[in-house]
């Protein structure tokens, strides 16, 4: 992934909607984790972008 320009606006947007979905499901009290995997390494046939917001239980560490 190159930097570009706009990648601040870009990333605030992303975090604005991960803060609205985390309030939807009702899981932002607790606390979320944010996770975007990138490459076939990660799992991906089809390159692209997208986040899960993770929460409601506990979580462990390291993940995966």
């Amino acid at each position: 992934l190159e930097p570009g320009a706009r990648d601040g606006e870009l990333l605030a947007s992303v975090f604005t909607a991960v803060t609205r979905v985390s309030e939807a499901e009702d899981i932002a009290s607790s606390g979320v984790r944010v996770v975007t995997n990138a490459g076939r390494a990660a799992g991906q046939e089809v390159p692209h972008l997208h986040f899960h917001v993770l929460g409601g239980r506990m979580m462990s560490w390291p993940p995966g």
